[in-house]
């Protein structure tokens, strides 16, 4: 994102765990429905697989984001 490449130190820590903690909530809902109703077999198990380490990246996200906010 091109709003990351103007800032620097806190500013950036800031803005780049948001914006990480928001990728990853927007995606876990779409590989969720993938997994569970996807007419792909390959594909569904390839969303299924991955949503384990969507949801721990989430996580270390948000843990990130909420110590660069304090």
């Amino acid at each position: 994102e091109q709003k990351l490449e103007k800032l620097s130190g806190a500013e950036f820590d800031r803005e780049y765990t948001a914006l990480m903690v928001k990728n990853h909530q927007a995606n876990i809902p779409v590989f969720e429905r993938e997994a569970s109703r996807g007419s792909d077999p390959d594909l569904r198990q390839f969303a299924s697989s991955m949503l384990p380490t969507l949801k721990e990246h989430l996580e270390l996200a948000q843990k990130a984001q909420r110590a660069v906010s304090t």
